[in-house]
């Protein structure tokens, strides 16, 4: 609560007032089948049962209401998910790249608690402290990442990044059950770090590329699409790993004399394991030894689970990597903010893609990005090629 009371207080005094003049009317009807699609993909992956026909069932219904969704979104006058900022690649390429990342990095931390709590036997205040090496890379990096790019470009900056994270994952995909605290801190601090070099430029090339009538939509879709995508990523990997985990841990139940109901309790996950094993101590049911052949299958379970689940995670990351080097365009693709207008109520606007031009990055390109303003053209040009885009020298 204090720190969303402290950051209440700094928006109100520092971030200026801004207003739309010409604001959309709400989308109710898109709204609704956004949160139905979702809710019922999630559900569908969270439930798990990769044998139950239910599953696919959810996951097929859900995934055909947002396939309406989107087509209902390209359709209406009134979207509340502009598709059409899609179509710049500044725009989209690092929103995709950015939700593999996001999805990687909350897929990891989840089952990285797990590792530092329970086969580590840490507190939860030293898991914590475990994790800040993470918020720290990203600390340090995100403030100078804007010189990296003016000195080398976003493309080059965010490959970088991102493949430093892939490093680090790798290393969370091939973690020791008795990895040193040193190593564990190297690791988080270089994804962070990595991140870090990788979501502030993002960031800057999506501003940009956002026309200022729609910086609002497209704030907005940048936030949700990476929670989204975190949410999947977990939902995803989450279910993976609790297969796994079962599977792996099935044939040393099977040799124990643990009833049904607690055999099928404790293959759930490894928390389940040791909470079983608590129960068992604390009423007198086993010997110490039993416990502790339970609790040690439970993490020899966990562990190639916890490597799939770093696997999983890498390749995200390795399919932002892709994406950054061969679609990410060399120059950014910006808007003119401070030249730009809102379109008169009898001129029709152009959509996104039609009212940005190409700056470079490197040097004090960024500097002079408001000083191209934008006119509304009455007749909508034909949007320019990619190779276009690329050649252009920095101005319209």
């Amino acid at each position: 609560m204090p720190i969303i009371i402290v950051g209440i207080i700094g928006i109100v005094a520092i971030v200026p007032e801004t207003k739309n003049e010409h604001y959309a009317r709400l989308d109710p009807i898109g709204l609704l089948l956004s949160i139905i699609g979702l809710l019922a993909v999630v559900y569908g992956i969270q439930d798990a049962g990769w044998g139950r026909v239910s599953t696919y069932i959810w996951i097929g219904a859900g995934s055909l209401v947002i396939a309406g969704f989107l087509y209902f979104e390209s359709r209406t006058k009134h979207p509340s998910l502009d598709l059409s900022l899609f179509r710049i690649r500044s725009f989209s390429v690092p929103l995709t790249g950015v939700s593999f990342a996001f999805a990687a990095l909350q897929g990891s931390l989840l089952f990285l608690a797990f590792y530092y709590q329970l086969v580590r036997g840490w507190s939860p205040l030293q898991s914590g402290l475990l994790t800040l090496p993470f918020a720290v890379g990203q600390v340090l990096a995100a403030p100078r990442s804007a010189k990296m790019v003016q000195r080398f470009g976003a493309r080059k900056v965010m490959s970088f990044g991102v493949s430093l994270a892939s490093l680090a994952m790798l290393g969370i995909a091939t973690l020791p059950a008795d990895a040193s605290i040193p190593y564990l801190i190297v690791i988080g601090f270089a994804f962070g770090f990595g991140l870090g070099n990788t979501i502030a430029p993002a960031t800057t090339r999506m501003t940009l590329a956002t026309p200022q009538a729609r910086s609002g939509s497209g704030s907005a879709v940048q936030n949700t699409v990476r929670q989204v995508a975190a949410a999947l990523g977990v939902a995803i990997i989450s279910s993976i790993i609790a297969a796994v985990y079962s599977h792996n841990l099935a044939p040393t139940l099977a040799g124990t004399s643990l009833p049904p109901d607690l055999q099928a309790r404790a293959s759930d996950s490894i928390g389940e394991t040791f909470g079983v094993a608590a129960g068992l101590t604390n009423s007198g049911q086993a010997s110490a030894q039993a416990i502790a052949s339970l609790e040690q299958a439970g993490i020899d379970s966990f562990m190639p689970a916890l490597h799939i689940a770093g696997y999983i995670a890498l390749g995200l990351l390795l399919v932002a990597l892709v994406l950054f080097i061969t679609l990410l365009p060399a120059k950014a693709e910006a808007v003119a903010w401070a030249g730009s207008h809102v379109a008169a109520d009898d001129v029709e606007e152009p959509d996104a893609a039609h009212q940005v031009h190409v700056v470079a990055e490197v040097g004090d390109g960024l500097s002079h990005v408001e000083d191209a303003p934008l006119e509304f053209p009455s007749e909508l040009p034909a949007a320019r090629s990619d190779e276009q885009r690329d050649k252009a020298p920095g101005g319209v």
